[in-house]
C-alpha cells in the first residue's frame, strides 16, 4: 500500500516510517502540493495525509478536486486549527479524518493505522467515507414525507458525511417514497445527541433506500462528522 504525506516538517514523517516499514507500507513525502501531484501521478496512492497548517486556503480546493476524481485516495487532514468553521469546510470534501495536533505515537498514529486497516478498493470510488453503527447502538430513525404527515420509522444501515442508507420498517408506496423524493425531516440520535437532517432519495430497492443529505444545519453535520471520525478511529 502506498501512502503520501504532505508536510513541510519531518516529525510526522519519521513517526509514520517507523510504523509503516515493518508492515510493508510505502510512505512518500512531499513538502508542497506541487510535489504531491507529481508523486500521485507517478504512483498509486491509496491514502493521502495532509498537514494543512502551511495554508488551509490552498489545501481545501486541492482536496475538493481530488474528491471529484473517479478513483481517489482516502484523505486525512492534520492541523493545529480546531475551529468548527474550518473543520466543517474540510468535512464537506469527504475526508476520512480531521486530526488535531499534536500528532503523536499515542494519538494520531493509531487513528491512521485504523483507517488503513479498514480501507478497501471500493473506498477509492466513494465521495465520502462510510461507517456502520454497532449492534448495541441506537439505529432507529424517524422521518416525515411531504406527501404524508405520518411519522415513518427506519433502521439505519450505514452513514457518511454525505448521506444515509436506511431500511423502512413498514411498507411505503412508491408514490410517497421513490428515487428523487425529498425528505424534509429525518430525526436520529448519534453519540447521545439528537440531530435533524434532510435529503433526497438517490436509490431505492424494496424497503432499502439511500438519502443524499441536503440543506442540513451545520451544527447537525458537525455531530454527524464527529461520530464518523470517532467510528473510524475505534479499535
Amino acid at each position: 500500500m502506498n501512502v503520501l504525506l504532505v508536510d513541510q516538517k519531518w516529525t510526522t514523517r519519521d513517526l509514520l516510517i517507523k510504523k509503516f516499514f515493518p508492515q510493508g507500507i510505502t510512505l512518500f513525502h512531499a513538502e508542497s502540493l506541487e510535489q504531491a501531484t507529481t508523486l500521485m501521478n507517478e504512483n498509486k496512492i491509496r491514502l493521502l495525509i495532509v498537514d494543512i497548517d502551511f495554508g488551509p486556503e490552498q489545501v481545501l480546493p486541492y482536496l475538493v478536486a481530488l474528491g471529484k476524481l473517479p478513483i481517489k485516495p482516502l484523505r486525512i487532514v492534520i492541523s493545529s486549527i480546531g475551529t468548527k468553521e474550518v473543520i466543517m469546510e474540510f468535512v464537506k470534501t469527504g475526508i476520512a479524518a480531521y486530526l488535531i495536533k499534536p500528532f503523536t505515537e499515542e494519538s494520531g498514529l493509531p487513528r491512521v493505522m485504523e483507517i488503513i486497516s479498514k480501507t478497501s478498493a471500493h473506498d477509492e470510488k466513494r465521495t465520502f467515507y462510510r461507517v456502520t453503527p454497532d449492534q448495541t447502538e441506537e439505529k432507529k430513525v424517524f422521518f416525515r414525507l411531504s406527501s404524508n404527515s405520518k411519522l415513518q420509522t427506519a433502521s439505519l444501515i450505514n452513514l457518511s458525511a454525505g448521506g444515509l442508507a436506511l431500511q423502512a420498517m413498514e411498507d411505503i408506496s412508491e408514490e410517497d417514497l421513490d428515487t428523487g423524493t425529498f425528505i424534509p425531516k429525518i430525526q436520529m440520535r448519534l453519540s447521545n445527541q439528537e440531530i435533524f437532517l434532510s435529503g433526497e432519495v438517490i436509490y431505492k430497492k424494496g424497503a432499502v433506500f439511500a438519502v443524499r443529505l441536503r440543506n442540513c444545519a451545520e451544527s447537525d453535520l458537525f455531530v454527524l462528522s464527529k461520530y464518523i471520525f470517532t467510528k473510524i478511529a475505534q479499535h
